[in-house]
């Protein structure tokens, strides 16, 4: 196997006051510390401030897209169908990988996002069924 040395990179998980000196990268291979592996965004430190952050970025701008659909004449219920498949699945997405991680900040991030399209009107969803959907695939039970 041939390793493409332009596409590979090094990231290194540490505690952040892990004071250890680190050998030297391999020559040609860039150090990182962060890398999107599989739609998730890891960081060195564990921390997955980015990894929510994109998230938020994207579902921001699928509801916009739910915003003009809303705007189009699409049924409420409808409409909450669409924002189960293109949010409520890119924020469930590998959920268990990472949710362990979130700090108080990063889930009151996700409740503000859910706020602000509940008050919007851009979902027919309540902030309690989608942060119970949440709960549930974080814990891996089946929802009906």
């Amino acid at each position: 196997m041939i390793i493409n040395l332009v596409k590979t990179k090094e990231i290194v998980f540490r505690r952040p006051s892990a004071c250890s000196s680190l050998p030297s990268c391999l020559t040609g291979i860039k150090l990182v510390v962060s890398a999107k592996l599989i739609g998730v965004t890891f960081c060195s430190n564990l921390k997955f401030d980015e990894h929510v952050k994109n998230i938020l970025t994207i579902c921001s701008q699928r509801c916009y897209l739910l915003k003009c659909l809303k705007g189009q004449g699409l049924p409420a219920k409808q409409l909450s169908v669409v924002f189960c498949a293109i949010v409520m699945s890119r924020i469930l997405f590998a959920l268990p990988a990472w949710g362990g991680f979130l700090s108080y900040d990063l889930v009151a991030k996700f409740d503000a996002f859910f706020q602000k399209k509940l008050f919007a009107g851009v979902t027919a969803v309540s902030l309690d069924v989608c942060l119970c959907y949440c709960m549930r695939r974080m814990l891996n039970c089946s929802v009906k």
